[in-house]
């Protein structure tokens, strides 16, 4: 697991350690508490992520994007640079949110 300089985890946060690769939060990043970030996820830098969120294994959170509370991201799924998934987003399993893109709410993933 590799942590950068500049990150914030808040309370009762966990952050699984990488199976297959190093699960990596850069530098920057602010994690509010109650967050679980699966194996192997990155996590671009100056994102943010709010709590009650669950990050599943292999996704990918480009740099400055913005989580909200209670989202649920599917295992390896991709949120590119500067999205944004509001809260109680539920986002599915392999699903890419393109950069610039705002998610509300439960994202089907015929929306592709």
């Amino acid at each position: 697991m590799e942590i950068a300089d500049d990150v914030e985890i808040g309370a009762n946060t966990t952050i699984d350690r990488g199976s297959l690769d190093d699960t990596r939060v850069a530098e920057g990043v602010k994690i509010d508490n109650l967050v679980h970030v699966g194996h192997n996820v990155q996590i671009g830098a100056h994102t943010i992520i709010a709590a009650q969120t669950g990050v599943s294994g292999s996704s990918v959170l480009g740099h400055h994007v913005v989580v909200g509370g209670q989202v649920g991201i599917a295992d390896h799924c991709t949120l590119e640079d500067n999205s944004i998934a509001g809260a109680q987003a539920g986002i599915p399993t392999g699903k890419t949110i393109r950069s610039g893109q705002v998610v509300l709410g439960y994202t089907s993933s015929a929306a592709r």
